[in-house]
C-alpha cells in the first residue's frame, strides 16, 4: 500500500520518483492482499497490478530510500546486507505525535478494517515525511 500512496502523494511533486516495494518475507509474485486493494480502491487507487517480490542486496543498493513499516524489517535488510542501513527510513516515526506508534502495523490477517486503519497510518507518515525529501 505504501508505494502506491507515496505514489499518489507524489503526483504532484515537480521532481519525479521511481517507486517500489519489496517484502521481507520472500513471497514472489504473489498479488496484494484483496482487503488492502479495497482498502486503496476506497481513495480511487489501484493496488491490483501488484505482485510481491523479494528484498536482494542488489534491490537495497539499487534504492535510495528504504522505507520500513518496522523493525523486523531493518533485521531483514541486516540479514541481506549491512551496507544500506544509511538508507532506512523507519515510517512509523513521522506520524503526527512523534512517538505515538512504534510500528506500521502489519494487517495481515485482520478485517478490512484493519487494513483501513494501516492505510490511514501510512497516509500520515508519508505526508510528514515526503516533503523532507522533495529537492533533497
Amino acid at each position: 500500500m505504501a508505494q502506491i500512496i507515496a505514489g499518489d502523494l507524489l503526483a504532484t511533486a515537480s521532481e519525479s520518483f521511481e517507486l517500489s516495494s519489496a517484502g521481507t518475507f520472500g513471497f514472489d509474485g504473489l498479488p496484494a492482499d484483496e482487503k488492502a486493494v479495497m482498502a486503496l480502491r476506497q481513495w480511487s487507487l489501484d493496488l491490483s497490478a501488484h505482485r510481491c517480490q523479494p528484498v536482494t542486496a542488489q534491490y537495497l543498493r539499487d534504492h535510495d530510500f528504504l522505507v520500513v513499516m518496522d523493525p523486523s524489517h531493518i533485521h531483514a535488510i541486516q540479514a541481506v546486507t549491512h551496507d544500506c542501513l544509511e538508507k532506512v527510513v523507519r515510517l512509523w516515526e513521522h506520524t503526527d505525535t512523534p512517538g505515538r506508534a512504534d510500528e506500521v502495523f502489519d494487517p495481515i490477517g485482520l478485517d478490512t478494517g484493519g487494513f483501513i486503519e494501516c492505510r490511514d497510518l501510512i497516509h500520515e507518515c508519508l505526508q510528514n515525511w515526503l516533503p523532507k525529501i522533495i529537492g533533497a
